[in-house]
């Protein structure tokens, strides 16, 4: 028997799994790093799935500053930093042309979300340096 009611008690940061509306939903970790100017897959895809990105941390890992945005595979249009390959974050570790990384903290509500299930989360790179990107996230319908 534990708290409230004799119910037991998880607090949602302190636990695996998060809501989506009233479904569970497993909260999922990924950890890459990558290295060449192309694009990533940073989370597969799941079917009838979308990938809802609830943390994220991004370095550059070389004192060459590099472009990256993130987008939906088969999309052109970006779901966090910037807009597309014309409008990207710079990150730079030596902070001269942009800041040498960023981290969006636990957000319940996501902080992005690929546009239609079935369809990887991805890193762009504008050129050929290593970025270390991890982070959580869930799969929701």
């Amino acid at each position: 028997m534990g708290l409230a009611g004799g119910y037991d008690v998880a607090a949602a940061g302190q636990s695996d799994f998060a809501f989506d509306d009233a479904k569970k939903c497993t909260i999922k970790r990924f950890d890459k790093i990558v290295a060449t100017a192309a694009t990533h897959d940073i989370v597969d895809a799941v079917a009838s799935k979308k990938i809802r990105i609830r943390s994220i941390c991004v370095r550059v890992l070389s004192t060459t500053s590099v472009g990256v945005y993130f987008k939906t595979a088969d999309d052109a249009t970006s779901v966090l930093l910037g807009t597309d390959s014309s409008n990207k974050q710079t990150l730079d570790a030596d902070g001269v042309d942009g800041p040498p990384g960023f981290i969006l903290q636990q957000n319940p509500d996501g902080w992005a979300e690929t546009s239609t299930a079935n369809k990887a989360f991805q890193l762009v790179l504008d050129g050929a340096v290593a970025v270390a990107v991890t982070g959580t996230y869930i799969e929701v319908d």
